[in-house]
């Protein structure tokens, strides 16, 4: 049925009680899809977007047509068809605004702000949240409010902008709390977990998780038990809790191994688990099993990456580190060189830094070795992960 509205011919619109059948179908399809997606389960979830399209179609200019189009810009962009996302985007956009409802509007632009989060168009993506999230608050809807800013503050965990992530997730705690919300009072603990780690707070980070432990662990919603457990791993592990950083890390790596990528917001932890293994594998070369694990989580990388542009930066960084660990070192500073190079262009200065680290590491040339480990400095100093500067500035002082 798409194939024919993408060309142009346009659907029979029904007459008025046909029309109100067909919105109540299309209206229960989106939930449909809305639950499939949570699950991690693409293939569902698209299909039921799709079904929803369709029907929605059939009954002309609606709310339902518009969240349709902006749903399935996201489900297409999970196949990935980006050509076809960037044509349901804008078809929503134009329903939307012939529509001209606060509501409808503010949806297209929360559901295609994080479509072009995940494919590295920040500043279009963080346009789109801040005009939803004012929608929602004129509209007094608390709900998705916290969603809109939550999406937010993943985006800004992704560009090591942690203020910013701290500060989201604790509006939408405060709120979440009063609407007694579990998912998003774990959803907004685990974020700010997330940017306490990176700024060497495990501490205050794992207080946090085990606040919410009980929530994350049994939520529906996949991505929230995978960022969750993923969260503990990082935190126990940058703590010097090599052993509980394992436990958890392993927990997330059973939950992922047969789980496709369906939210830009994973970045962080595949990129957690992938740099745990790695980091046990330097110093076990020869733990066959630890070296399975290490390839699959950079194969999960590589799956997500294929889905969000945004990842392809991580997987030259591990996949670069990898090759180092198993000997290969003259193809470990090409796909290092990569990630730097990449990481520039997509504007991703927490694995740009790591670059210039894992490259200053390297370097024989002294010239070249202080030069990557200056960057690296300059640019965790800016964004304020402490755990990596005080890793550069040891090296920075051998020298």
């Amino acid at each position: 049925v798409q194939i024919t509205r993408l060309i142009g011919l346009k659907p029979r619109v029904s007459d008025k009680i046909e029309r109100a059948v067909l919105l109540d179908i299309a209206g229960v399809y989106e939930k449909i899809a809305e639950t499939f997606y949570f699950a991690n389960n693409t293939v569902y979830a698209i299909y039921a977007a799709l079904r929803s399209l369709n029907t929605a179609e059939k009954a002309g200019l609606s709310n339902e047509l518009a969240r349709s189009y902006a749903n399935m810009c996201l489900g297409a962009s999970l196949t990935p068809a980006r050509f076809l996302a960037n044509i349901y985007s804008k078809r929503a956009e134009q329903v939307a605004d012939a529509i001209d409802d606060m509501a409808t509007k503010a949806n297209v632009k929360l559901v295609t702000g994080i479509y072009y989060a995940g494919i590295g168009a920040w500043d279009t993506a963080e346009m789109n949240f801040k005009s939803a999230a004012e929608s929602y608050y004129r509209l007094g809807d608390s709900k998705r409010l916290e969603q809109t800013l939550s999406s937010l503050g993943h985006m800004h965990a992704i560009l090591g902008n942690f203020d910013e992530t701290i500060a989201y997730n604790h509006d939408i705690g405060i709120t979440a709390s009063e609407r007694r919300d579990e998912q998003m009072i774990a959803s907004s603990h685990i974020w700010r977990s997330i940017a306490y780690t990176m700024r060497h707070q495990e501490a205050e980070a794992i207080a946090m998780l085990n606040a919410v432990e009980s929530l994350f662990t049994q939520s529906p919603d996949e991505g929230i038990r995978i960022i969750g457990s993923g969260a503990k791993a990082l935190a126990h592990y940058r703590q010097g809790n090599i052993e509980l950083g394992m436990l958890w890390a392993d927990k997330t790596f059973r939950m992922i191994q047969n789980t496709a990528p369906t939210s830009f917001s994973l970045l962080p932890i595949y990129a957690a688990i992938t740099g745990i293994y790695l980091n046990q594998l330097a110093s076990k070369p020869d733990d066959s099993s630890l070296r399975t694990r290490t390839q699959h989580t950079i194969k999960t990388l590589k799956a997500y990456a294929k889905t969000f542009p945004i990842g392809k930066p991580s997987v030259w960084l591990w996949e670069g580190l990898y090759r180092q660990t198993m000997g290969q070192s003259q193809k470990s500073e090409r796909l290092l060189h990569k990630a730097l190079e990449t990481s520039i262009n997509m504007r991703v200065p927490y694995i740009q830094a790591c670059s210039h680290y894992e490259l200053g590491k390297i370097m024989v040339n002294p010239q070249k070795r202080q030069h990557h480990l200056q960057q690296a400095r300059e640019i965790f100093m800016e964004i304020g992960t402490e755990y990596d500067l005080q890793q550069v500035n040891e090296l920075l002082t051998i020298q």
